[in-house]
């Protein structure tokens, strides 16, 4: 006899809805659907991809760049370049006033007054072809700049050229009849052509007009050494102006060819040192102090 275990009631057993092939079919129509899509888009997608690739390698390179990059040098205020330059100037040590202004020149093209102290640094040197050459960038940094027209006169008379110096000194002297510089170089212009009662007026009308023109005594000082045999005079004069202007080592070298011509060797030695110990490159001290030794 066999005993009959019930079943066990599982409830109602409900059908699937989705089965593993309609599953199947419609992820086969989502994958064509997109390639459909992406097929019609494919400009647009192609440009998204490359702008994306593009802006990965752009930034790659920047930080390899700024990995590898040296730092950066420190950028140089010229400013400061020029008042150093200026307290040298001040001082006497036109050497090395002259060096910075060299350096620094091209970043200040439009400033006359720049270029007129090389111009001048030069010429203590006795390098009268280097004075006229940044005497004409003064005129180029401003035409209308009587002391560059005034400058490049006197660079032309100590290159020996006063025919020349006298037309750049009438120049500046159109452009500022009361340039006592201007006056003063157009005499020494004069002095050099032997002109002498020329140059002696105009000297004498320049001191009445500006008796603290230095350039004027020293042209003066020139006229008494050189064309009047005055050498008491002319140290006067020498003296007077380099009180002025006493960062103007020339009229010191001026001064002490008047006493040696004095016989005066120890007071133009002491001139000469006292030149040197503040310029010590300077060539006209050099080789006046040669020549007494």
């Amino acid at each position: 006899m066999q005993i009959r275990t019930p079943k066990r009631y599982q409830g109602v057993q409900r059908r699937r809805v989705i089965t593993w092939r309609l599953l199947f079919y419609l992820v086969g129509i989502l994958l064509l659907v997109s390639v459909i899509a992406i097929y019609i888009n494919r400009q647009v997608i192609r440009l998204v991809v490359e702008d994306t690739v593009l802006n990965a390698i752009h930034d790659l390179e920047n930080q390899t760049a700024t990995l590898a990059a040296p730092p950066p040098t420190p950028t140089i205020d010229y400013t400061n370049r020029m008042i150093e330059g200026d307290t040298y100037w001040r001082r006497g040590a036109l050497n090395r006033a002259l060096n910075i202004y060299m350096e620094i020149a091209d970043s200040f093209p439009n400033i006359p007054e720049l270029y007129r102290r090389i111009a001048l640094g030069f010429i203590n040197q006795n390098r009268p072809d280097d004075a006229l050459m940044y005497a004409e960038q003064a005129i180029n940094a401003d035409p209308f700049s009587s002391d560059a027209w005034a400058i490049r006169a006197w660079s032309l008379d100590w290159s020996g050229r006063p025919g020349e110096a006298i037309s750049s000194a009438q120049r500046a002297l159109d452009l500022d009849q009361k340039n006592s510089r201007a006056r003063a170089y157009l005499a020494e212009a004069y002095h050099s052509l032997g002109e002498i009662d020329r140059a002696e007026d105009l000297v004498k009308a320049t001191l009445e007009e500006n008796p603290d023109s230095a350039e004027a005594y020293r042209a003066r000082g020139l006229i008494k050494w050189l064309s009047r045999f005055d050498l008491e005079g002319a140290k006067q004069d020498f003296e007077t102006a380099y009180k002025m202007t006493d960062n103007m080592h020339f009229i010191a070298v001026n001064l002490a060819s008047v006493e040696i011509a004095l016989g005066n060797y120890d007071s133009a030695k002491d001139l000469l040192q006292a030149v040197l110990e503040v310029d010590p490159h300077n060539q006209l001290a050099l080789d006046q102090l040669k020549y007494i030794y």
